[in-house]
């Protein structure tokens, strides 16, 4: 399976693409830019410099998402354990987090700890019923688990919330496919496609099967 296909799906900052002009260098400055960034190792710089200009009058939440925004950088380098840490803060510092509960769900089934991963997407369904992401996220560990039945339930549950949802069609094809249920597989495939899926290739007979 296509792990970066199908992970990080639903777990993603808002951006506020239009910076001001006036960059004065305090906690919102070095916020902003970790968000716009498009490098890991930049976003971690400016996370940090964000983290250790934090005030109260911020607010808790604010810094929550700045751990969560570097967190977020150390899982995309592979740093797992700096990532889980930061999401741990995240957490503590906003116990409704959803999103950081996900991004930690995620990190832990990269570690290969598949439950501690589906305890925190459970956690983070359970604080945004409507998580497309964190449905989808759990299915990909529910099939690596041979646990079918479940990860259709939840792509179903994903695709219901978020029409049109190309990584949950992708990933409930492949568990079609697993199962032995090739027309299924084939509709999900292609409807993963048309919403603009591109990584079919990397899925044994995909394009056999889409013909």
């Amino acid at each position: 399976m296509n792990i970066f296909g199908a992970l990080f799906a639903g777990t993603v900052l808002v951006l506020n693409l239009f910076l001001p002009l006036a960059k004065t260098k305090n906690f919102n400055y070095w916020f902003e830019r970790g968000v716009n960034s498009k490098s890991p190792g930049e976003q971690i710089e400016c996370y940090t410099e964000a983290i250790n200009l934090w005030k109260e009058s911020i607010g808790l939440e604010k810094k929550a998402e700045a751990f969560y925004g570097r967190g977020f950088a150390y899982a995309s380098k592979n740093f797992f354990n700096e990532a889980i840490d930061d999401y741990d803060i995240a957490i503590e510092l906003n116990p409704k987090y959803a999103e950081a509960f996900a991004g930690r769900g995620n990190v832990y089934y990269l570690s290969g700890r598949s439950e501690d991963a589906i305890g925190d997407y459970n956690k983070a369904i359970e604080i945004k019923p409507d998580f497309a992401g964190a449905y989808n996220n759990r299915g990909v560990v529910y099939d690596d688990l041979s646990l079918y039945d479940k990860a259709l339930g939840d792509y179903t549950r994903a695709i219901l919330l978020k029409p049109g949802y190309a990584n949950a069609y992708h990933n409930r094809g492949i568990t079609y496919f697993r199962k032995g249920q090739k027309e299924e597989a084939k509709s999900d495939f292609a409807k993963a496609k048309e919403s603009g899926y591109i990584y079919l290739q990397n899925i044994t007979d995909a394009d056999q099967l889409l013909k």
